[in-house]
């Protein structure tokens, strides 16, 4: 998962937003996970951007939220510690979340998206790259627990 192509590639201001969703705020979240230099600092910036595209309280997702979740698993897999914890914590309330009307649905070149299913979609195209992280050796044992747990609810 190329982290360049999954910031660049998306057209972020495009998205309708829920009154909680702040264009802004996704700029923000995205510039800090993409200059980020300290593990720390990227994992501050994604839990920003999981607040950007999802509501916590609510359990609402913002249409963003599938794109975002292509970040998240670019970010798991190069950054692993606080920064993949974060990652995978974050896919894990994306995928649990609801996305309410009429914000369930966006276009993507000219089909409409149901959020839900996108998220969904996502974590599922990147279950082999949550399987190599369950897999692997490291010293962040709850990293490989975190991916293995996703893995589950993704089933």
């Amino acid at each position: 998962m190329d982290l360049d192509a999954a910031v660049n590639g998306v057209d972020w201001s495009s998205f309708a937003s829920p009154p909680w969703h702040s264009p802004a705020a996704v700029r923000t979240a995205l510039a800090g996970i993409t200059s980020g230099r300290e593990e720390w600092n990227v994992a501050w910036a994604v839990a920003m951007l999981e607040d950007a595209v999802a509501h916590g309280h609510s359990g609402s997702l913002s249409p963003a939220a599938g794109p975002a979740v292509d970040v998240l698993l670019a970010v798991a897999v190069r950054w692993r510690a606080e920064a993949r914890a974060q990652a995978l914590s974050s896919l894990s309330s994306l995928l649990s979340y609801e996305a309410v009307p009429p914000w369930a649905v966006y276009e993507r070149d000219g089909i409409r998206v149901d959020v839900e299913d996108d998220v969904r979609a996502r974590i599922r195209a990147g279950l082999p790259l949550l399987e190599s992280l369950a897999a692997e050796a490291q010293p962040w044992r709850s990293n490989r627990g975190l991916a293995r747990q996703l893995i589950d609810e993704a089933g």
